[in-house]
């Protein structure tokens, strides 16, 4: 499984705020991150000081086949979206009451909130991103091993990542 995080619910612009943060989070762990945001380009790739972003006009169940197929052009630790992609490790962005409503979505794993929440699972305040971050690492993402291939010619290391 891809290790994916999406962000449900709530405003574009929230989302998009918090995916920023987290992917900003995830990078100082040592994590490297790639973002896939709903965007007006079609598939297109943005390299934006040194990180890789996905901005693509997509059906949700063409995402995740898009995202695999990238994942092996793009070696990333995790992947960051503002789709409802499943499978993937969902946060719901409950900025009003009626946005509890996803709380009925499958795995969601956290919510985050500035609302007064009394939930069955962790509910992170916008301003406290890190906790939600170290939440991620030592719940989900720490338990996730990447797989290595390298690739030797006559005992020699041949260099493969770009």
């Amino acid at each position: 499984m891809l290790p994916i995080i999406s962000i449900i619910g709530g405003e574009n612009r929230s989302r998009r705020e918090i995916i920023n943060e987290l992917k900003a989070e995830l990078e100082a762990m040592g994590y490297k991150v790639l973002l896939f945001q709903k965007g007006p380009f079609i598939r297109k790739l943005l390299i934006k000081e040194g990180s890789f972003v996905l901005e693509g006009d997509f059906e949700a169940k063409d995402a995740l086949g898009f995202l695999e197929e990238m994942s092996f052009r793009i070696p990333s630790d995790v992947y960051v979206t503002d789709e409802d992609i499943s499978p993937s490790f969902k946060i719901a962005l409950i900025e009003k009451e009626r946005d509890l409503e996803l709380m009925t979505s499958k795995k969601v794993i956290a919510a985050i909130s500035n609302l007064d929440l009394k939930l069955e699972i962790p509910v992170f305040k916008l301003k406290e991103l890190k906790k939600l971050v170290k939440f991620l690492n030592d719940e989900f993402l720490g338990k996730l091993t990447r797989k290595e291939v390298k690739l030797a010619v006559n005992e020699k290391e041949i260099p493969i990542n770009p």
